[in-house]
């Protein structure tokens, strides 16, 4: 029985199962251009049309850089809070106090020479605990209407808050709603505004929720204590403006600039007005302009607020003011901000840096940062370096993953990550920019995740090729290593040196003529099998056996 070692070259060129390499390299380009170009334009797209995940993603990292790097409080700043807190309720008594009482407050401030108290509370309705107003829930007699005139000659809680308002510059607070009916707004300023019309681009409120005419007629200016936060409710951004209707209304903190400058109009300055180049496209508000001061803004009129942490130095308990226990060195030309901060009393917000502030706190730290001129800018560019930069980063990922190996595509791609993160960070801690790098990076890993994936796909098909065209032909040796670098399977076969051995059984048809059929294949295996391992422990190949 011939047995011969020798691997069939020839039959394996003429197997269907071969791969055409030319028609199989251009559809496995395309293939791959397509799987790594889509993850990246679904980035792109999500990323231009605004959708609420990608922000929420860039908060997350912004927040994250503000509890590294918190704005550092300056003992020095003009701000205070006169605060309304727990332990001014257990000198004073619960909440709401009289307004007498919050008049004295301001009439105490201003003594002690506060530049300006803005008050961080609406008066909407009248004072219930002032006498005329309790008079009136005793039953009619003779005695009440006794009580009724001497009452008039005194004057009401609210009349001696706005006496005190009216003595002392005061900004008073209003709300903003959605409510429906006229509104009588009390507009304590002028409005001008540079460029394109800005309320399109604004909050817009359909009401208002006002202080007593008696109180706005006496205080200095009026602004609103709306808040905009976010999706998690966490305040990142005030608004500097805002629309009621068609009219704009500046917020609690511009008003507040305002009257402390004796500015009689604020400037909202907005894209293709002088000096801008916004090459008409209509982007919405860029800077307000109050006095002296220019607050840059992003197209909502918003400011980004760089929080410190609570800071006991920013606060003076109100029962102190009240007390006459406050030195005046403590209040006199400060801006003075008077509002509750007791935990129970329901004004707290949540910041990036403190889970929760009292909003007269936030109000106190957006006035510290307009007058100290400190600024978390996000440039008009930005938006665009960013898409710009996801594209750019993509396509390089694309092209060199297919040419470095797998360890130097994953260190590469993670330096890229890294350094997208670094030079964000950088540019918010040395230059207060917020430069986002979220939609880069998703670009970079989603473009290398793909890829990976379909590179991981093609190896294996390729294996699973030269296992199928060779398997049945070349020792599983020879097939593993063509499995492992497929290069070297080379269409036409390549020249080599071979040992050839052919073997035979002498005497095979005598030797079979005396043995019954079992004896015969007990007498074969015994002489092939030790022959087969020997080959194939050397890397030979099992041509035939005939016979």
């Amino acid at each position: 029985m011939p047995f011969s070692v020798l691997p069939n070259f020839r039959r394996a060129k003429s197997k269907p199962g071969l791969p055409r390499t030319s028609a199989r390299t251009g559809i496995a380009r395309w293939s791959y251009a397509v799987t790594v170009a889509v993850p990246a334009l679904v980035v792109v797209l999500v990323g231009g049309m605004g959708t609420p995940l990608l922000p929420d993603l860039s908060n997350l990292v912004f927040d994250w850089y503000q509890r590294l790097a918190p704005r550092v409080w300056d003992p020095q700043s003009p701000v205070r809070v006169v605060a309304i807190d727990d332990e001014s309720l257990a000198h004073v008594g619960q909440w709401p106090w009289p307004r007498s009482t919050l008049g004295e407050i301001v009439r105490k401030l201003g003594d002690l020479g506060a530049a300006i108290v803005s008050v961080d509370i609406v008066f909407a309705e009248p004072d219930s605990s002032s006498p005329e107003q309790v008079i009136h829930s005793l039953p009619a007699s003779p005695a009440r209407t006794q009580i009724e005139q001497d009452i008039r000659r005194d004057k009401s809680n609210d009349f001696q808050l706005a006496e005190a308002g009216g003595s002392t510059r005061s900004v008073l607070g209003t709300i903003l709603t959605q409510g429906s009916g006229a509104v009588d707004y009390p507009l304590k300023l002028g409005i001008a505004t540079a460029g394109d019309d800005p309320r399109p681009f604004l909050a817009h409120f359909t009401g208002a929720i006002v202080p007593l005419p008696i109180l706005s007629a006496k205080g200095a200016g009026l602004g609103a204590l709306n808040w905009l936060p976010d999706r998690d409710q966490v305040v990142r951004r005030v608004p500097l403006v805002l629309a009621l209707g068609d009219t704009i209304v500046p917020s609690f903190a511009v008003e507040t600039v305002r009257v402390l400058q004796d500015a009689s109009t604020i400037v909202v300055r907005s894209s293709n007005a002088s000096g801008q180049s916004a090459f008409g496209v209509h982007s919405g508000v860029n800077t307000i302009k109050v006095g002296e001061l220019e607050i840059p803004t992003d197209a909502r009129a918003e400011m980004r607020v760089r929080y410190t942490p609570t800071e006991p130095g920013r606060f003076v308990p109100a029962w102190k003011v009240l007390a006459g226990a406050v030195e005046r060195s403590d209040i006199a030309g400060r801006v003075i901000v008077l509002g509750v901060s007791a935990a129970g009393l329901a004004d707290q917000r949540a910041t990036p840096v403190n889970a929760s502030v009292a909003g007269a706190e936030i109000h106190a730290q957006v006035l510290e940062q307009v007058i100290a001129g400190t600024w978390l800018a996000r440039p008009d560019w930005s938006r665009g370096a960013e898409l710009l930069l996801t594209v750019i980063l993509a396509l390089l990922v694309a092209v060199a993953l297919p040419r470095v190996t797998a360890l130097a595509s994953a260190a590469g791609a993670g330096l890229v990550v890294a350094a997208l993160g670094w030079g964000s960070w950088h540019a918010f801690a040395t230059e207060g920019m917020l430069l986002d790098p979220v939609l880069p990076g998703l670009s970079v890993v989603f473009t290398y995740g793909s890829g990976v994936v379909w590179l991981y796909r093609d190896e294996q098909r390729r294996r699973r090729l030269v296992r199928e065209a060779f398997g049945r032909y070349v020792s599983p040796a020879v097939v593993a290593r063509l499995a492992e670098d497929p290069s070297k399977l080379v269409l036409g076969g390549e020249s080599r040196v071979l040992t050839i051995m052919f073997c035979d059984v002498r005497g095979f048809t005598s030797i079979a003529e005396r043995l019954d059929p079992q004896g015969l294949t007990r007498f074969m295996n015994e002489y092939l099998t030790p022959m087969t391992d020997t080959v194939l422990a050397h890397g030979g190949t099992i041509d035939k056996y005939i016979g």
